[in-house]
């Protein structure tokens, strides 16, 4: 008897901070994506362009991850910016989860899956990877 009311406890509170998790997760989702995405691109030369963003907390768990798809980053060598930097079907931001509390997001693990990477220098020895 014991045994099923301690596991009755444990799963229910299993359940209350996954959906607790969860909900943290929509309700902080379009926060998280705005500040991060703007945060790259003003540190970028080159345009960061991306098909969709989400914001995942079961991904990488315990860390939060910002799941970017088809992320695609100009080549600043590239007259029109039609060459690719860096073109990656699925990238990865990984944080700590309370950095979600604190808005102080700082990246602990970038993890690209499916992707490729366009290493290139001028005449003068500067990469393209300046951008």
């Amino acid at each position: 008897m014991r045994f099923k009311k301690f596991l009755f406890i444990f799963l229910g509170i299993l359940l209350l901070l996954a959906g607790g998790i969860f909900v943290v997760g929509k309700y902080y989702n379009n926060e998280v994506k705005e500040f991060v995405f703007t945060r790259i691109n003003e540190r970028l030369t080159a345009p960061l362009k991306v098909d969709d963003m989400e914001l995942t907390l079961f991904a990488d768990f315990p860390q939060a991850s910002l799941r970017f798809t088809n992320v695609t980053i100009a080549d600043k060598f590239s007259r029109n910016q039609s060459d690719t930097l860096l073109y990656a079907e699925k990238l990865f931001l990984s944080f700590n989860f309370w950095d979600i509390w604190n808005k102080k997001y700082s990246i602990t693990k970038v993890k690209v899956e499916g992707g490729m990477f366009h290493l290139a220098y001028d005449r003068k020895g500067n990469s393209n990877l300046e951008i």
